[in-house]
């Protein structure tokens, strides 16, 4: 299949983006530029690479230009939040953005990780029982701090943080201290004894390729564990080839990445969020999945 999106960029043309460090190979484009052409739309979307030098003044810059809308990826879902005039619930709740819009003169800050990372879920195994299930979440980013604020909306009971910096877990434990959820930070499998209903995996491919903290122990996955690597693009993926070794049922970011680009799409252009269409197909969603 094609899955090069043929549009017309003239004078009238608006645009929206994703801005982010080294992120020449992004697939947004090919999503929100597939949206756009299926409902004729004069508008293009496009990589934006900035550094954390240049990061406020690049968001300023595009956004006095005319920018309606930005995705935000690696490595400034936080900054995106403290740039921000207005924030969303969910942003608010993660302490972190994906999405910046701009709205009468004021910048708006939202954050679609976790209804992105829910919806992946959903499409591994569609009636998971998040209330009674016990989930791992490895790396404590932007990403993790919005996925672990989704799962407490589902009512999700308990949670386990793991990275290499402690005191960045323990930041995402402290922001929902006061929940009914039951969740912990730590920096090593030590003290932990449980097997898991849904582990994540969030640390970039590098930290995925030589990170301690990504050498799951096996008795952390529990029976028909689901696990979710949101990295993509993930050929020499040592996780997910650990993860099928064990044959567990899984899925890699291009799932949540194109969920997540659902509400992104509905906000940059004031328009209900867009069907998936062709995507899968023509992204290839790396999965093994049940119940659909």
């Amino acid at each position: 299949m094609d899955n090069k999106c043929h549009i017309t960029i003239d004078g009238q043309t608006k645009i929206s983006g994703v801005i982010g460090e080294n992120i020449s190979y992004s697939r947004s484009p090919l999503i929100h530029n597939y949206w756009y052409q299926q409902n004729n739309m004069n508008r293009i979307y496009t990589v934006f690479n900035t550094t954390s030098e240049n990061f406020f003044t690049a968001i300023h810059g595009l956004f006095a230009s005319g920018i309606i809308g930005l995705n935000i990826t690696v490595p400034f879902k936080e900054l995106s939040f403290e740039i921000a005039d207005i924030h969303s619930k969910t942003a608010q709740s993660a302490q972190a953005a994906n999405v910046l819009y701009m709205r009468d003169g004021k910048i708006y800050a939202d954050n679609t990780d976790g209804f992105g990372f829910i919806q992946s879920v959903l499409y591994l195994k569609s009636d998971f029982d998040f209330q009674d299930s016990k989930v791992l979440i490895i790396g404590a980013g932007g990403a993790s701090s919005g996925i672990v604020s989704s799962l407490l909306e589902q009512g999700v009971k308990h949670i386990d943080i793991i990275n290499r910096t402690l005191d960045n877990a323990q930041k995402i434990v402290d922001l929902h201290k006061n929940t009914a959820c039951r969740i912990t930070a730590h920096d090593d499998y030590n003290h932990i004894r449980y097997s898991y209903d849904l582990i994540v995996q969030t640390t970039s491919l590098k930290t995925v390729m030589t990170g301690a903290v990504n050498h799951v122990p096996e008795q952390c996955f529990g029976v028909n564990a689901l696990v979710i690597d949101i990295n993509y693009n993930t050929e020499d993926n040592q996780f997910l080839d650990h993860i099928k070794d064990l044959g567990c049922i899984f899925c890699d970011g291009t799932e949540m990445l194109i969920q997540q680009a659902r509400p992104s799409f509905a906000l940059f252009n004031q328009c209900d969020m867009p069907d998936i269409g062709q995507l899968r197909l023509m992204l290839g969603v790396h999965s093994s999945f049940v119940n659909l």
